[in-house]
């Protein structure tokens, strides 16, 4: 049987695919101007009248899946031939080239595919009754930025009760003041990632409040996982 998309695959009469350069080096001088490579659709874009076709660079017409380029391309006066780029933007204005091809981003894509595999799991009353699932979580900590190490919800004085969980504070002739102390001790910059807060404010949006500390964010540090710096410490003690 012929796929329904062989006439969409017809190359139109005439023609060119755009040509692909194969250079050993960069050209470089006056004359030329060069422009980064987005990621999307190489299009060409033909308008005639009020009439506008859109051709990948191997003449499939993607007209009617690109409707609003097209529409765009309608409103522009004159006759002409365009040779671009098709980009989808995320939220964050960078490109996204799979909701380009999906209309869909990839956080929606990964949610209605973790719902359409629940609903068929569970659609059956025999596979339900058998089926459990769970959460397993990839990581406890999320990178906010570097540039937040003094904000109004991060526990710059140590104050939450989980700062010195994987540091011997009591212990120790050491006392930092907070999880930033180890970072200006090793000098070493803190990267900007928080670990989940405790109890009940892993999963709570509520405001922090300074008056209660576990609302606070800590810095995530792991001394447990080797870095790109390491201190010479000298030979090791029992």
């Amino acid at each position: 049987m012929r796929s329904p998309l062989a006439r969409a695959r017809r190359r139109p009469p005439g023609f060119i695919p755009p040509a692909k350069s194969v250079l050993s080096a960069i050209p470089t001088g006056p004359n030329w101007i060069h422009e980064l490579k987005h990621d999307g659709y190489r299009l060409l874009c033909r308008k005639e009248r009020d009439r506008v076709q859109l051709w990948s660079r191997n003449g499939r017409d993607w007209t009617a899946e690109l409707v609003a380029i097209a529409s765009a391309l309608r409103s522009l006066p004159g006759d002409f031939v365009i040779d671009g780029e098709a980009v989808a933007h995320c939220e964050a204005g960078l490109p996204d080239f799979h909701r380009l091809a999906g209309g869909a981003s990839k956080m929606q894509s990964a949610k209605d595919a973790a719902n359409k595999l629940i609903d068929t799991m569970m659609g059956a009353q025999q596979a339900a009754s058998k089926t459990k699932f769970s959460i397993v979580p990839f990581t406890l900590a999320v990178n906010v930025g570097s540039t937040y190490a003094n904000a109004s919800w991060m526990d710059t004085t140590g104050q939450s009760s989980i700062p010195w969980q994987n540091l011997d504070k009591a212990n120790s002739d050491w006392k930092p003041a907070s999880r930033f102390a180890p970072f200006l001790e090793l000098g070493i910059g803190w990267a900007g990632c928080v670990e989940t807060r405790p109890g009940s404010w892993a999963t709570s949006d509520d405001s922090l409040a300074i008056a209660t500390p576990d609302s606070l964010f800590v810095p995530m540090f792991a001394p447990d996982e080797p870095g790109d710096q390491v201190r010479d410490a000298g030979p090791a003690t029992a």
